[in-house]
């Protein structure tokens, strides 16, 4: 008994440790804007024109897509 007491003492006191070293990485990290919800971003610099093959792989990935929906049953 005594040995468990003495790790859960260790354990509590590597994690208060842990806690105070990283304190402004936690902070900062709670403070970071969140998303209502989760959103898909798709950004490129270059919208020019490609391939023939990029047009099948878009048309993949938009096939894809179609497949997932939202909890309202939106796209």
């Amino acid at each position: 008994m005594m040995a468990m007491g003495v790790v859960l003492l260790w354990l509590a006191g590597a994690c208060a440790l842990l806690a105070f070293v990283y304190r402004k990485a936690f902070a900062d990290a709670w403070a970071e804007p969140v998303m209502r919800a989760p959103v898909l971003i798709l950004e490129s610099d270059d919208w020019g024109y490609g391939p023939p093959e990029q047009a099948q792989r878009l048309e993949r990935i938009a096939q894809l897509l179609e497949r997932f929906r939202d909890s309202r049953g939106r796209m």
